[in-house]
This record gives structure tokens, C-alpha cells and sequence, in this order.
């Protein structure tokens, strides 16, 4: 296939969208390569467009996280509207202080902290996303692919047919066939002529499909470039087992255990009491005096309270861990069952190309030879050519398979099948 996609690419697309907001497609009268239908995905994919504002709110958040607790004015009045000797205002003590919570612990660093990991792990999903919808747009190019070498083997099989049907209007003609033959090589023409519509209706919903994944309400190339039948090599099972620890699903988890520990960070900083600290005047309304007045509090039991948070966040940790751990062995597993596929579906492709088809298409024209010359009947050649017909769409069906497990493998590990195997 056309070039393969790799976590290198990746980060080129990205850095690519930062400098250009403009979709990248092929033109009408050339073909569509890979590279540019995934750079068009990632620019103009809607799914795409949420993280931007993700991004913002999460900015917003960290702000606000950074700030300090604020000053407090504070007001109070006493002795006042009483009875006797504090009847009215005259014998008022008015107090005005400032106040403000001093956090101790690191709170502050704890908070800015754990909103930096969450906007680590939303970078991470955004990965994630990007490579799905990567993985996406190479399974609907290959479906292209596929499709424009199905309308291809109909476009055979109706010439086929048609050369079958000016051979047997000869024969008939001669005399040497009866015109029941004509009549059934109409119909088989007939019949290729219907399949080789259907497989342009195909073609076009194809089309239709991986415009879809950018965008566009047309499509705007008519096909893509890919050789359906260079399925490679199938790589080295070890190499991509190794590969699988840099899966992005797998890195994941490590944000997701950053954001635990900043969590128990904080937890941790809510243990230490913080205090609050007033300071202001005070005025005695009868004796009509001044003065300073100062005062600190801090609340008890904080570590206490606290505890339960604590053995929250470290629970939290453990649990990610174990996820990561299952999460790696369910893809070490789905690792070796598609390699185990990949090699059968790599032989079988080889061999019905190398081994099959070749005799196949030859024992085809000796038949057809055979029939025109007398010593063959109309079934043979029918049969010499369904023959050749269903070995090749056998091919198709072989490739194509070949090529989603590659893209599959590839999606898993994050690296071309050639990249792992050089490792």
C-alpha cells in the first residue's frame, strides 16, 4: 500500500495543522495517495474540532487553580440598638479587618498540578483519536483500493463474455454449435454486464465513504493510488511485541496514573490545617476609642478528615495499574492472533497469484483454443472461465484482508510493519 502510517507521521500531521487549516486532497484527474486523504481527515474531521475547546476550558481551570485564596474585608458592629445604657448607636464597637487563608501543604502546587495532568491526558485521548481516525481512513482507502480492483476483474468478465458470445455467433453461424449457445452466452454477458454495475455503484460508495471521513459533500478524486496486490511482509512477531509498549492506548494509562498521584498529592496537602490570619481596628463608640485588633485560627483534625481522600487516591493508582497490566496482555493476545492471520493471509495471496492463476489463465486459452477448434464443448469453456474469475476475486479477498490486518497491526503498535521488523 501507499505509504504506511507511524507515530512519526503523527506528530509531522500535527505540526503540520498548526501552520496550515487548509484540506489537502488529491485533484480530480490524479490519483488520492494515503498520506494526503489522512492529512485531509485530520484537518477537517469534526471528530477532531472538540479538542481546541477541551484544551480552553481546561486553561480556564488552571488559572484559576493558580490563584491565592483572597483578601477578605470583614465588618462587625456590637452594642448597638440594645436597652439602657446601649440604647441607639452612641455605645457601638465598630470592627474592620482584613483576613486571608494561608495555605500550607503545597495546596496550590497540588491543585495547578493535578489540572497539568489532566490536560496531559487529554492530549493523550486526543492521540488516541487521531490514530483511530488514521486507522479509519486507511481501512476505507483500502476498501477503495479493493473495490477499484473488483470493478476491474467485472470489466474482464464482461469482455470475457463478450469475446465468448462473438466466438459462439462464429460457430453458430457455421453451423458447428447450435443456437442454444448464442442464447446462453447473451445471458452470461448479460449477467457480467449487471455485476459490473454493481461493482461501480460499490466503487462509488467507497468513495463516497473516505471523502466522508474529511468532510466533503463530493468526492474530489476519481481514485486512489494503491497496488492492492504488494501485501509485504508480515514483520518479526517479537519486534511488534516490543512495539506494543509505546501503544498510545498503553500511554493512556500513564497519564491517567499521573492524574491519580496529583490527586493523592492533593489529598496529601489537605491533611496540613491551613490558617487564617485577621488583622484591623476596632472603635469603642462610648469611650470613643481605637485600637488594633489581631487574630488567628486554624481548624483540628485536618489529617483525619483527610485520611479517607488519601486511601481513595492510592487505590485509585493501584487501579490503573491493574488496567494497564490487563489492558497489555488483551493486546499481546490480539497481537498474535492477527500476526498468526496476517502470515496465512500473506501466503494465501502469494499463492493464488504465483501458483494458481498462472495455470489457471493458460489452461483458459488452450480451452478456448480447444472449443473453437472443435474438440471442446461450450460447459469447458465456461467452466475454464469461472475458474479463472473466482481465483482472481478469491485474490481480492485475499489482499484486501491482507491489508486491514496490517492496518490493524500497525494501529496497534503505532509503527509500519517494515519499521518493527528493522528494530
Amino acid at each position: 500500500m501507499e505509504s504506511r502510517y507511524r507515530k512519526a507521521v503523527l506528530s509531522a500531521f500535527v505540526m503540520w495543522l498548526c501552520s496550515n487549516a487548509v484540506v489537502v486532497a488529491a485533484q480530480p484527474d490524479e490519483p488520492l495517495t494515503l498520506q494526503a486523504a489522512l492529512e485531509a481527515a485530520l484537518a477537517a474531521n469534526p471528530r477532531l474540532q472538540v479538542y481546541p475547546f477541551r484544551a480552553a476550558v481546561l486553561r480556564g481551570e488552571q488559572t484559576t487553580a493558580a490563584l491565592a485564596p483572597p483578601l477578605q474585608l470583614n465588618t462587625a458592629v456590637e452594642d448597638v440598638l440594645g436597652t439602657d445604657s446601649l440604647r441607639g448607636v452612641d455605645g457601638a464597637e465598630l470592627t474592620l479587618s482584613l483576613s486571608r487563608v494561608v495555605e500550607l501543604g503545597g495546596k496550590r502546587t497540588a491543585r495547578t498540578g493535578a489540572v497539568s495532568r489532566r490536560i496531559e491526558l487529554l492530549d493523550a485521548q486526543q492521540r488516541i483519536d487521531q490514530l483511530d481516525l488514521m486507522a479509519e481512513v486507511t481501512r476505507h482507502y483500502i476498501a477503495v483500493a479493493s473495490a477499484q480492483q473488483q470493478l476491474a476483474l467485472s470489466q474482464r468478465a464482461v469482455a470475457m463474455a463478450q469475446q465468448t458470445l462473438t466466438n459462439v455467433q462464429t460457430l453458430v453461424t457455421a453451423a458447428q454449435v447450435p443456437a442454444a449457445e448464442q442464447q446462453r452466452a447473451a445471458a452470461l454477458l448479460a449477467q457480467a454486464t449487471l455485476e459490473q454495475n454493481h461493482a461501480d455503484a460499490t466503487l462509488q460508495a467507497a468513495r463516497l465513504e473516505l471523502a466522508g471521513l474529511w468532510a466533503s459533500r463530493q468526492v474530489d478524486f476519481t481514485t486512489v493510488s494503491a497496488d492492492l496486490l504488494a501485501v509485504g511482509v508480515a514483520g518479526d512477531p517479537t519486534a511488534l511485541l516490543l512495539a506494543l509498549e509505546d501503544n498510545v492506548d498503553i500511554e493512556l494509562f500513564a497519564s491517567e496514573e499521573r492524574l491519580q498521584r496529583a490527586e493523592l498529592a492533593i489529598a496529601q496537602s489537605d491533611s496540613r490545617s491551613n490558617v487564617q490570619w485577621s488583622a484591623g481596628i476596632r472603635h469603642l463608640g462610648e469611650a470613643g476609642d481605637t485600637g488594633f485588633v489581631v487574630g488567628a485560627s486554624m481548624p483540628l483534625g485536618s489529617a483525619r478528615r483527610a485520611s479517607g481522600a488519601i486511601a481513595a487516591a492510592q487505590a485509585g493508582i493501584d487501579e490503573v495499574a491493574s488496567r494497564r497490566a490487563d489492558a497489555l496482555n488483551r493486546l499481546r493476545t490480539r497481537l498474535s492472533v492477527l500476526h498468526v492471520q496476517l502470515v496465512q493471509a500473506i501466503a494465501e495471496t502469494n499463492g493464488l497469484r504465483e501458483q494458481v492463476l498462472p495455470p489457471l489463465n493458460s489452461a483458459l486459452e488452450q480451452t478456448r483454443a480447444a472449443y473453437l477448434g472443435g474438440r471442446y464443448g461450450y460447459l469447458e469453456l465456461i467452466t475454464a472461465q469461472r475458474d479463472v474469475l473466482a481465483a482472481e476475486q478469491a485474490l481480492i479477498d485475499s489482499a484486501t484482508t491482507t491489508h486491514l490486518l496490517r492496518a490493524e497491526i500497525e494501529r496497534l503498535t503505532g509503527a509500519a510493519l517494515d519499521s518493527a521488523n528493522a528494530e
